[in-house]
């Protein structure tokens, strides 16, 4: 096994980035050298989506603590990123730079952040030594479509969509049903050309799904098919290739699940009156129909909603769970957590050092831009140095290939979908697979003649090129 080529790929742009604030643009040294930080960093992944999409209780699920605040307003104002740390610590990030600590405490919906002056406040970061941080930042975002309009631009100028630099490599989107916001904040990613509105960089979240149908026992089956549905819309298949239905707030509980919670189940699976309790929320509310206190009846109407209660409690009826944790797991199991957290693995946190690369690329073609006119000859070569990076980088253009791939644009057959998606894995690792020198002639053989096909159009002869140059790569590794 070999380095993977990506390291050496974030070496190459850092020297491009830190020459051109030297040499270059000493106007734009400061952003010049964020962005070459930004190299040794972790990989930055929004959690965005329309006001109560469920944002900040999928964020909870996927750290596997209550600590986004979640409630029945806006609980999101500020952008509030989560990160790995060896101490619990919670800092406010001004405006200006400046980075003060606040006072903070665990409450029963999430962390309370005593917030002074939080207009001036850019953005939260909270500290937190979980394993599920290591070498990701995951950050909660305000809602968009907000009724207060500074309030959504938090998020627009957080990843870009406003027209600035993305400060993400990654999104995690919510939607509860397709809103023309949902896919006019993707594609604006694309429009601008930034890093994000693409199945490699995107994964695409069929929020609160226990909620169809007023939490119906078949909820999730109805959610299944929805997201099938929805998969198979070529708008929707352009900007994440696939769509996964989650019940956010099971998979919120099953993580943070109190052995209280659970004896509260056991007990109305041992009522023979609980079915027809669990008919409504009515139902469950009325004193005269329920054997337990009013605050624990609502305690389980937040964490479990009533489709979770009737899973729950038919779960512990027929016996199927016999403790806390066995209620935990099939708890996550309906949820639908599993493959959104195996989406982010496999699609994001595996192919971080490329994703944060590209990112990188995008920030440093954005300088350039902007200081066109200011400064000509050095705007210049930055682009053209970016350019030519990017040119002579075959793990780039697999991330390019993969996108033509998975949005259908390059037309590749099931099979060769797979052959892009795993090639760009092996170029991903953290040591680049060697491959049989027989092996790559003959894949550079059948991609070339790929390519030459005169009825090819465009999408599909820049990812067969694509594929060819990554496998002449792999061959020149083989020393072949």
């Amino acid at each position: 096994m070999t380095p993977a080529p990506g390291a050496a790929l974030a070496g190459r742009l850092e020297r491009v980035l830190r020459r051109a604030a030297a040499d270059d643009l000493p106007d734009a040294a400061a952003e010049l050298f964020a962005a070459a930080d930004r190299l040794h960093g972790p990989l930055r992944v929004a959690v965005a989506g329309r006001v109560k999409a469920g944002k900040s209780t999928l964020l909870n699920a996927l750290l596997g603590e209550r600590l986004a605040a979640t409630d029945a307003g806006e609980c999101t104002r500020l952008v509030t990123r989560f990160v790995h740390d060896w101490q619990y610590r919670v800092t406010a990030v001004r405006r200006g730079g400046a980075r003060e600590p606040l006072p903070f405490r665990r409450g029963a919906r999430g962390l309370e952040i005593d917030l002074a002056d939080a207009d001036d406040i850019a953005e939260i970061e909270v500290g937190w030594p979980s394993r599920r941080l290591d070498g990701l930042d995951l950050i909660d975002t305000p809602g968009l479509g907000s009724l207060s309009p500074e309030v959504s631009a938090r998020t627009e100028e957080l990843t870009g969509a406003a027209g600035g630099v993305s400060r993400v490599d990654a999104v995690i989107y919510l939607m509860r049903h397709v809103h023309r916001d949902d896919t006019a904040f993707l594609e604006g990613f694309r429009d601008a050309g930034l890093p994000l509105g693409s199945p490699v960089t995107t994964v695409l979240v069929l929020s609160r799904a226990d909620e169809i149908g007023g939490g119906r026992p078949d909820a999730m089956d109805s959610a299944r098919r929805i997201a099938a549905r929805y998969s198979a819309d070529p708008r929707l298949l352009a900007l994440a290739g696939q769509v996964i239905p989650v019940a956010g707030l099971l998979a919120e509980t099953a993580s943070t699940l109190a052995e209280l919670e659970y004896r509260a189940i056991r007990d109305l699976a041992a009522d023979p009156s609980s079915p027809a309790l669990l008919l409504s929320v009515d139902r469950f509310r009325d004193p005269e129909r329920s054997p337990l206190t009013a605050e624990l009846r609502e305690l389980l109407l937040q964490r479990f909603g009533l489709f979770g209660l009737r899973v729950a409690v038919a779960a512990a009826a027929e016996g199927r769970v016999q403790s806390s944790s066995d209620l935990a797991r099939m708890l996550e199991a309906v949820s639908g957590i599993g493959p959104v957290r195996e989406a982010i693995d496999r699609r994001l946190r595996a192919r971080s050092q490329l994703l944060i690369v590209r990112s990188a690329v995008a920030a440093g073609r954005h300088i350039a831009r902007q200081h066109a006119a200011a400064s000509p000859a050095g705007a210049a070569r930055l682009a053209a140095e970016l350019d030519d990076l990017v040119a002579s980088a075959p793990e780039l253009g697999l991330l390019e290939a993969a996108h033509l791939a998975a949005t259908g644009l390059a037309r590749f057959s099931p099979s060769e979908r797979v052959e892009a998606d795993t090639l760009l894995d092996r170029f991903a690792a953290a040591n680049l697979a060697p491959l049989p020198a027989g092996h790559a002639l003959a894949a550079i053989d059948r991609w070339r003649e790929r390519a030459s096909d005169p009825l090819l159009d465009g999408f599909g002869r820049a990812a067969a090129d694509a594929m060819t140059r990554a496998y002449e790569a792999l061959y020149a590794r083989s020393g072949g």
